[in-house]
C-alpha cells in the first residue's frame, strides 16, 4: 500500500490527510478519490480538503462515498408502495446573537397510503413494488335476461330486459291468456281466455288485470236474449214438457211484439210476457218428480223467474 492509497483511506472519513511521504510538486499528491479535493503539496507534504457534500437540504443526511462521491439519503428513510409512510419537515431552530437559524429534521408517521379511488367499479388493491393498483370488477351475473352496467357511484346494477326470459313462469303475462312459454328466451304467445259463459243475456270480456268480467244485457236486449237462452245443463237431454214451453213460446212472441211497439203498447206486452213466464215457471216447479227431473225443473224454474224479473224490470223502466 503506497502513501496516496492511505491518504485517500483517511481522507474519506473526511479528515485532511497527512501524507505519508514527500512531495516536490501538486502532482506528486493526486488520488483518484471523489470524496477529496484540493490535492496540494505544502512543505514538501501532501495536503487535501474533503469534498462538501452538504446539499442544503435538512432532510437529506449528506455523506461520501469513496465510489459513488456525494450520497443524500433521505433523513426518514424511503418509504415502500404500500408500508407505513413517513415524510420529513425541516423545524426551524435559532442559535446564537444575533440568531442564525436552523433547520431540524423531523419524521412524521403519516400510516399506509390509501388506495380508494372513489370508484364503486373497482376493486381497490396495494401491491409491492408499483402501488395502488385499481382493477375492474365484474358485474356479469351469468343471466341473459339481464342488462349488467356499473355505476361508479354505486356499482353494479342488472337491468331486466324487456320479453326475455328464463321459464314458463316468467311469461304468465295477463289474465287473458294461458299456455304462454318460454323458448329460446322469449315469451311465445299463449291462447286467449274465453270468457262466454254461455248465457246470451250477460256481455263478456276479458280484463287484462282482472280476468273474465260479465255484466248484464239491458233494455230490449236485455229482454229479447230471454228467448235466446239453451235450458238449464241440468235439462240436458230431457224434453220439456208441453205445457211449459207454451208458455216460453207465448212470453217470447210477445216480447218480440213489444220491442216493435210504441210505449204504452210495449209496456202491456211486456207485462203480459211477464206473467206467462211466471206461470211457466210455477208450472215447471210442479212437474217435479213427474214429468221433469227435479234438478231439472228447478233450474228451469230459476231461468224462467229471471227472464220474468227482466221483463218487469223493462215494464217499469218505459
Amino acid at each position: 500500500m503506497n502513501g496516496r492509497v492511505l491518504a485517500a483511506m483517511v481522507l474519506a472519513c473526511g479528515l485532511t490527510a497527512t501524507p505519508v511521504m514527500p512531495c516536490s510538486r501538486d502532482q506528486d499528491c493526486l488520488v483518484f478519490d471523489p470524496c477529496v479535493r484540493n490535492a496540494r503539496c505544502v512543505g514538501g507534504q501532501c495536503r487535501y480538503d474533503p469534498t462538501d457534500c452538504d446539499d442544503g437540504e435538512a432532510c437529506t443526511d449528506d455523506a461520501c462515498d469513496t465510489t459513488r462521491g456525494c450520497v443524500h439519503t433521505p433523513h426518514c428513510g424511503v418509504n415502500s408502495a404500500c408500508g407505513e409512510q413517513r415524510v420529513c419537515i425541516k423545524f426551524p431552530v435559532s442559535i446564537g446573537f444575533p440568531p442564525r437559524v436552523f433547520f431540524v429534521p423531523l419524521c412524521i408517521d403519516q400510516g399506509p397510503p390509501s388506495c380508494d379511488d372513489g370508484n364503486a367499479c373497482t376493486e381497490d388493491q396495494c401491491a409491492e413494488p408499483t402501488g395502488c393498483a385499481h382493477t375492474p370488477i365484474a358485474c356479469d351475473d351469468g343471466d341473459v335476461c339481464t342488462l349488467d352496467e356499473c355505476d361508479p357511484a354505486s356499482g353494479c346494477a342488472h337491468t331486466a330486459l324487456v320479453g326475455c326470459c328464463n321459464a314458463d313462469s316468467e311469461c304468465a303475462g295477463d289474465r287473458c291468456t294461458t299456455g304462454a312459454r318460454c323458448l329460446s328466451h322469449a315469451c311465445a304467445e299463449g291462447t286467449p281466455v274465453s270468457c262466454d259463459d254461455g248465457d246470451p243475456c250477460t256481455v263478456d270480456r276479458c280484463n287484462p288485470a282482472d280476468g273474465c268480467l260479465s255484466r248484464s244485457r239491458e233494455g230490449f236486449d236485455g229482454v229479447r236474449c230471454v228467448c235466446e237462452r239453451p235450458l238449464p245443463p241440468a235439462c240436458s237431454g230431457t224434453p220439456v214438457s208441453k205445457p211449459v214451453a207454451k208458455r216460453v213460446a207465448r212470453a217470447c212472441a210477445l216480447i218480440a211484439r213489444s220491442s216493435d211497439s210504441a210505449t204504452p203498447k210495449a209496456r202491456k206486452l211486456l207485462g203480459k210476457a211477464a206473467r206467462e213466464l211466471r206461470r211457466g215457471s210455477v208450472t215447471a216447479t210442479k212437474a217435479a218428480g213427474k214429468k221433469l227431473p227435479p234438478a231439472c225443473a228447478d233450474a228451469l224454474a230459476a231461468q224462467l223467474a229471471n227472464g220474468q224479473q227482466r221483463t218487469e224490470d223493462l215494464q217499469r223502466g218505459l
